[in-house]
This record gives C-alpha cells, sequence and structure tokens, in this order.
C-alpha cells in the first residue's frame, strides 16, 4: 500500500486515441485497485479521468472515461497476463484485449481525450484516496498515440515485454526452410511473431497473388512443421502481415 508511480500529467490528453498496454503479475487486490489513473483530483474524488482498474467493487474489470465506462466480468486477481486497453473516441470504440484476446468493448459515443485533465498520471494508483492501491508488479508499460489493432496486439502478447514486433511497413524478410523424414519445416526470424505463413500449390494455372491459403496457427510462431508432399507446379509459401 502506498507504492505507485507518479508520471508526467496529460500523457494522453492530446491523443485522438490512445492504447495502453502492460504485462502485469497481479495479486489479491482490493476494490477499486487501478493499473493506471489520469485526470484530476477534486477533495477525494477524482474527476475529467480515464482509468483501468482490474478489481472493482463489482467483482470484474473497468476501463473508465469521462461519460462512458466498460465493466467487464471477473476480476484479474492473483494473474500474471498482457493486457491492452483502447480508447478511440473518433469511433466511438472501447476495448480490454488481454493475452491477445478481446475481453470486451463498447462503441458508445465517447468524449475527446482532450477533456482528460492533465493534473496526474498515475500509475497504480487511483485518485480516488479511498480506492486500494495496486497489489502487483508491472514488467513494461507503454503507452501508443493512437489505437492498434487486434493483430498488433497479438503479436505484441506473443513477442512479450523488451521485443518490439517489425514493423508493417517491412515486406521482406527470409524464410529458411530444412527436410528430413518426410517433413519440411519453414522458419522466420523470433521477431516477426504475428505475420501469418500462406501456401500454395496452383502458381503454374492462376499466377502468383491468388488463391493463397493460410497455414493455420502460423501467427503464432516463427516456426512450422509440414508435411512434404508432391505437388504439380510446385509449392510457394509466403509471409504476410497483419
Amino acid at each position: 500500500a502506498g507504492g505507485y508511480a507518479n508520471l508526467p500529467g496529460g500523457l494522453v490528453s492530446g491523443c485522438s486515441a490512445v492504447t495502453l498496454e502492460c504485462w502485469a503479475a497481479f495479486g489479491a487486490n482490493g476494490n477499486w485497485a487501478r493499473l493506471f489513473d489520469a485526470g484530476d483530483i477534486n477533495g477525494t474524488v477524482g474527476q475529467n479521468f480515464i482509468f483501468y482498474s482490474p478489481h472493482t467493487s463489482f467483482g470484474g474489470q473497468r476501463l473508465g472515461t469521462p461519460t462512458v465506462n466498460l465493466d467487464i466480468p471477473g476480476t484479474l486477481d492473483n494473474r500474471t497476463l498482457h493486457i491492452a486497453c483502447i480508447c478511440d473516441p473518433a469511433n466511438n470504440y472501447l476495448a480490454v484485449f488481454t493475452n491477445g484476446v478481446l475481453e470486451g468493448a463498447l462503441t458508445n459515443a465517447l468524449a475527446p481525450l482532450s477533456s482528460v485533465s492533465t493534473a496526474w498520471s498515475f500509475i497504480g494508483r487511483s485518485l480516488w484516496s479511498s480506492d486500494a492501491y495496486l497489489n502487483g508488479a508491472i514488467d513494461e508499460l507503454r503507452i501508443y498515440d493512437g489505437r492498434l489493432t487486434p493483430q498488433q496486439i497479438l503479436a505484441d502478447d506473443l513477442a512479450g515485454p523488451d521485443v518490439l514486433s517489425v514493423p508493417r511497413s517491412v515486406a521482406v524478410t527470409n524464410i529458411s526452410l530444412a527436410t528430413g523424414n518426410g517433413q519440411l519445416t519453414l522458419s522466420w526470424p523470433a521477431d516477426h511473431i504475428g505475420w501469418r505463413l500462406q501456401v500454395q500449390t496452383n502458381a503454374l494455372n492462376t499466377g502468383l497473388g491468388t488463391n493463397w491459403m493460410e497455414v493455420m496457427g502460423s501467427s503464432r510462431t516463427n516456426e512450422v512443421i509440414l508435411p512434404v508432399d508432391a505437388v504439380p507446379g510446385g509449392v510457394f509459401y509466403r509471409l504476410v502481415y497483419p
């Protein structure tokens, strides 16, 4: 109790949309403990805020904004996981992802992030004096000026903290291959997790660029092992992102 990070105010107030993601290990938390809370304090209560609580008094989670709250059933007590919170007022979108999977979303009209006060930005502490301090450890926390796509969130989850995924503008990478025991092993750099492997077997008839098929599960790894099949005209593989 009493431990928190006091960051500069106004970190999100100038954004048109914001994504906040982190890797956190939670213990058992009290009601309304905060992962983050930005806004102002009026006496003992918060105002003009945006916050995320992994443990509310309703037994769930909340991504709260000045006008709309996204409530999700189930607390995150005693869990270690990747969290991504999105607030995109221009597109009326609030969402929370855990471990790369959408937990909940709303498409209500939202106040712009400029309505969030520039007074305070807390990590692990609430603007409300009666709320619990966070019982947990945060490995890495990132604040993006913009809205990450589900594919980008999944790629970050798979890559883990301390690794920045390869930008979408990178269109070319090498795919290594090895054969043996009737199997084909295809691999690519580890920082390309989230990229998807596609296959085409009828390029002679249709030409490259059409009828590509997804190799199931390839976006969650950087290596796949496939059976070697004799296909007339050859087999072609490529990586795509997102």
